[in-house]
């Protein structure tokens, strides 16, 4: 088994209406937008997720806190005085449990909802720009030749000759790490 540590970045732009008191942001976290991942994705076997961080790249609204929750997927952290300014970055707290059913999830369907809902400190408006960071790690199951049958057609006097693979047989695959 190959084990490869890659990070999933997703960047998003929300608008806050004027004078909102509430932010309630749904959107897809995919792994097939990600260009490190589409080299992988037909042999993808498990997905170990080790994190999630949400930052704020910016925010052009006056200064404001959100008290409420990020739900990824079915799991679910509180947000506690999180502050929207640009650079804020938060590590979600998700339990080693959380964290399974997420990489479940992107093995299932290759992507997860993630819900960023609360209260705003101060009744607000601007656009803000949330980047998610998934770092993860994922396997792939490798396989070995054991033996392989090629078959020849040519002239051996003019030294032309085409060949081709015509079985491959893999006796042996790692298994899960």
């Amino acid at each position: 088994m190959l084990t490869i540590p890659l990070v999933l970045d997703d960047t998003r732009e929300f608008t806050i209406p004027s004078g909102a008191s509430s932010i309630d942001q749904t959107f897809t976290v995919n792994v097939g937008n990600d260009a490190d991942f589409t080299k992988y994705l037909n042999t993808i076997k498990s997905y170990d997720i080790t994190g999630v961080t949400l930052t704020v790249d910016s925010y052009s609204g006056p200064s404001t806190t959100v008290n409420g929750s990020v739900n990824f997927g079915t799991a679910s952290v509180q947000l506690t005085n999180w502050e929207l300014k640009t650079g804020s970055e938060l590590a979600l707290s998700f339990t080693t449990a959380q964290l399974a059913a997420i990489g479940e999830k992107f093995q299932a369907n290759g992507s997860e909802t993630v819900t960023v809902k609360g209260t705003l400190s101060n009744s607000t408006g601007g656009v803000l720009k949330l980047h998610t960071k998934v770092n993860l790690k994922i396997k792939q199951l490798i396989c070995y030749p054991l033996f392989t049958l090629v078959a020849c057609i040519g002239d051996i006097d003019s030294h032309t000759s085409v060949c081709r693979v015509i079985v491959e047989y893999y006796g042996r695959c790692d298994k899960f790490l």
